[in-house]
């Protein structure tokens, strides 16, 4: 985290695991409370401040059909959002409403499904804490294809902000690869998601990159298009590529959250090139352009 203050980041996104922090029916886990208490401290003593993801359904909230099953009844989920926001209240700005809701390896339900967690969530969390921001969950991409069965299905009225997650769909394409009108897989397309929100009266919202990057890696024969990897100095330009392209051309992007800010041990090839820092918190050239830009 001070390496993150020392770049210049302004604000870091947290995981908040309900599984993990509500395990059974009733009181929350005491350790893991501390454990989610201490990131949020450290990272507001490092200056920062916080988007907390809430996601993952604990066995007793879906009969034990995985974490990525939505909770049988909606309220349950929406106490615990109103909980986390009661808890963190004054530390954590704003709640991001599970992650990649659009995606059945995260969220496996259904898009009216993934709107009733999404209103009664907004509720709880703003009668808990009426300052905090509500953010859609971050879609895969800027997937406004997803985002308008959302709107039809009542979204509206219910978030702050929209989130998303413009990985590029070609792993290496450059940040400013053009939008022929249908490429949601591209950074460009986060046009048509604010063009949406336009039509829909939520021109005055922003889009939050809750997550966006390319990964250090060498690209083997047969790899998948998604998966390619750049090299390190690639890597490095793109990061200060997409914020300039973004402050130039995209105002309504209000925030943007680099995927991730370490390699841990053990990650495979491709979550490995991530970090902007290794494993052994060495710098990769990444962080070393991103302070680069960022700090005066």
């Amino acid at each position: 985290m001070a390496k993150m203050a020392a770049a210049g980041v302004t604000s870091v996104r947290v995981d908040f695991a309900w599984e993990s922090l509500q395990p059974r029916r009733g009181p929350m886990s005491a350790w893991h409370v501390r454990l989610a208490d201490r990131c949020v401290n450290i990272a507001r003593a490092n200056g920062m401040s916080v988007l907390g993801t809430l996601s993952a359904t604990p066995a007793w909230a879906n009969g034990g059909r995985g974490a990525t099953t939505p909770p049988t009844r909606v309220r349950d989920f929406a106490r615990f959002a109103g909980w986390a926001a009661r808890h963190f209240r004054g530390r954590v700005g704003a709640w991001e409403i599970w992650n990649e809701p659009d995606y059945d390896v995260y969220f496996h339900g259904t898009t009216r499904r993934y709107v009733k967690l999404l209103r009664a969530s907004y509720r709880s969390i703003k009668r808990n804490d009426r300052k905090a921001l509500v953010v859609t969950g971050g879609v895969v991409h800027n997937n406004d294809r997803w985002l308008r069965q959302a709107y039809r299905a009542g979204a509206k009225g219910f978030f702050d902000a929209v989130g998303t997650h413009p990985y590029q769909g070609v792993g290496d394409a450059a940040p400013e690869t053009p939008d022929t009108g249908g490429d949601w897989w591209l950074m460009t397309h986060v046009k048509a998601v604010h063009d949406l929100m336009a039509a829909h009266g939520d021109g005055r919202k922003q889009v939050w990159f809750t997550e966006f990057g390319w990964s250090v890696h060498d690209n083997p024969a047969g790899l998948p298009l998604w998966e390619r990897g750049v090299t390190a100095e690639v890597q490095a330009a793109y990061i200060v590529r997409a914020i300039s392209l973004v402050r130039a051309s995209y105002p309504y992007v209000g925030r943007m959250y680099w995927y991730k800010e370490r390699t841990m041990p053990g990650d495979e090839f491709h979550e490995a090139g991530y970090g902007l820092l290794r494993a052994d918190f060495t710098p990769r050239p990444a962080y070393t352009a991103l302070r680069a830009l960022l700090v005066p």
